[in-house]
């Protein structure tokens, strides 16, 4: 019979993520901050006229060419 282990949510500890709108490390808080206060600080972000791929990494093939 097998049995069901002791599953424990893990918990989100702060770590180093990349900004999906500059591309930039930043400490994340928790496990839902994807974008870097400075890029929210921004006022291209604030109009919400924002790409989420801003960073110089193509974000689809269209971009390559």
């Amino acid at each position: 019979m097998e049995q069901k282990g002791n599953k424990r949510k893990a918990r989100w500890r702060p770590r180093a993520v990349k900004c999906l709108a500059c591309g930039q490390d930043f400490i994340a808080e928790t496990p839902f901050l994807r974008v870097c206060p400075l890029c929210k600080e921004s006022e291209e972000w604030q109009s919400g006229d924002c790409d989420i791929a801003l960073h110089p990494i193509a974000a689809n093939d269209n971009d390559a060419f």
